[in-house]
């Protein structure tokens, strides 16, 4: 993104929001040091009060109980502050010529932090469950419900998709060839819009499954609560290569949306994307923006599916 002209309003709220990432990493930091140091203060005076008793094994024993704590603190503190200025340093020059009046805000599920809803889900998929790593419906039905309040692991959704006969569970025998099997490995756990909302429906959760869904129309859901999974042509996700060209034919990947970016009247400009499948070269966490969307949303198929508790 950095080095692609046409590319730059998106590089623009992508250093944007991860400098707003930073900053709020370096003022949690400096507040873990703050607290250490009010910590590290009553150790000292502590200390100092020991020091006014007889002398004692026990005395003694307080000291280097004090000491030790005191030493533990100290290199607590220097390494809190060393890294909220490392984290304040990167936030000023991903933020570096970026116009105040253009910063766009961030809405997450669940209310939830951009960092914290992408370090909490399954980061790739394929590797919970023996011969099943087509699974990104059952991560992002996962990643979702993760997103939502619950943890759900991509083991424990494969096996209750295999439960309802809701994915695709082929045996693979010993025979084949390598390639053969492979293939077979790659379908072993895909699953359809209607396989997931009844996996969904199983763990407490109500599916709405809507097809040529707007930006706004994703962002009203995801403020009003919701959850979001979407079904795209997995050849659609590479942000580097002229996705329009492309000429999309399906659907045969599901994604996590994590969260809307808005523009500052308020106005949904993209979106924040969760790929267990990491199809594109832009990772498992990237910005959608929504020029990209309109070629997702007119592939045939596309469905948004807004999950929420039941």
């Amino acid at each position: 993104l950095a080095y692609d002209p046409e590319r730059k309003g998106d590089w623009d709220v992508v250093r944007g929001r991860l400098s707003d990432e930073y900053r709020k990493t370096s003022d949690n930091l400096k507040t873990l040091a703050e607290g250490k140091q009010a910590e590290y203060e009553q150790l000292r005076n502590e200390y100092f009060d020991a020091l006014e008793g007889a002398d004692s094994p026990e005395k003694a024993a307080r000291l280097a109980e004090l000491t030790k704590r005191g030493g533990e603190l100290s290199k607590e503190i220097d390494t809190a502050n060393s890294r909220s200025r490392y984290a304040d340093n990167f936030a000023n020059e991903l933020s570096r010529d970026l116009d105040p009046s253009k910063r766009t805000t961030y809405e997450g599920v669940g209310g939830k932090s951009f960092t914290d809803l992408h370090q909490s889900m399954i980061q790739k998929q394929g590797n919970a469950v023996k011969d099943f790593k087509g699974t990104c419906g059952d991560c992002s039905a996962a990643n979702t419900m993760t997103a939502l309040g619950d943890t759900k692991s991509e083991a424990e959704v494969v096996q209750r998709a295999r439960d309802l006969n809701a994915c695709v569970d082929k045996k693979i025998p010993s025979f084949l060839p390598e390639s053969l099997k492979e293939k077979m490995r790659g379908s072993n756990g895909g699953t359809s819009v209607a396989g997931r909302s009844q996996i969904l429906d199983s763990f407490g959760y109500d599916c709405d499954n809507r097809t040529n869904q707007s930006l706004a129309e994703i962002s009203q859901q995801i403020e009003n609560g919701k959850g979001a999974i979407i079904n795209v042509d997995h050849r659609v996700l590479n942000k580097q290569r002229d996705v329009t060209a492309m000429n999309p034919v399906g659907t045969d990947h599901a994604l996590t949306i994590t969260g809307i970016e808005k523009d500052a009247a308020g106005n949904a400009i993209g979106l924040w994307i969760h790929d267990t499948g990491v199809c594109s070269n832009m990772g498992n966490a990237f910005y959608c923006n929504a020029q990209d969307y309109a070629v997702w949303k007119s592939t045939p198929n596309c469905t948004v599916q807004y999950v929420s508790k039941k």
